[in-house]
């Protein structure tokens, strides 16, 4: 069942900024205000940046991670994708979704946009496609997604991350 209550602060601010496109590669006035959050220069990928803010200038407590790295949102309370599907978990709206891409150090992370329960979830990413065909850890914009998981797949999701207020 979905959650009638409203979206948190954060959530809010990251769908305000659905639409956001690059002026030039990984660069505009607002993706680089994400950037120079955890002191970059533009022209670097930007996803973990976006997450970064939403959650800092909105008041979450935890996670307190502020880092332009997608896998540093999985913390020792993350709850991974198996764990989600095999235990039935539904992860709440607002979470962070983290994915990985093969064995690099390289991956992608957004927010859950409605409660998620079983394999198939609905995001919102930044540094992604607008497609299924484009890069979807290095895309032009930020975009609404319908998400699977697929626990093999080479770029697959592999963890949450609740987000709380104190």
């Amino acid at each position: 069942m979905l959650s009638q209550s409203p979206d948190p602060p954060h959530l809010r601010l990251a769908l305000s900024y659905v639409g956001e496109k690059e002026v030039t590669n990984n660069s505009s006035p607002v993706i680089d205000k994400w950037l120079a959050y955890v002191r970059l220069n533009s022209g670097y990928a930007y996803c973990a940046a976006n997450v970064s803010y939403c959650i800092g200038v909105s008041g979450v407590s935890y996670p307190n991670v502020r880092s332009a790295r997608a896998q540093s949102f999985i913390l020792p309370g993350s709850i991974s994708a198996a764990k989600m599907l095999r235990d039935n978990i539904t992860i709440p709206k607002g979470s962070i979704v983290v994915w990985k891409d093969g064995n690099t150090a390289f991956g992608h992370v957004g927010f859950v946009r409605e409660d998620w329960q079983g394999a198939d979830g609905k995001t919102v990413e930044a540094n992604t496609s607008g497609n299924n065909r484009g890069s979807q850890r290095d895309g032009e914009g930020v975009h609404l997604k319908d998400r699977r998981i697929i626990i093999t797949a080479a770029f697959r999701i592999t963890h949450f991350t609740l987000v709380s207020y104190e």
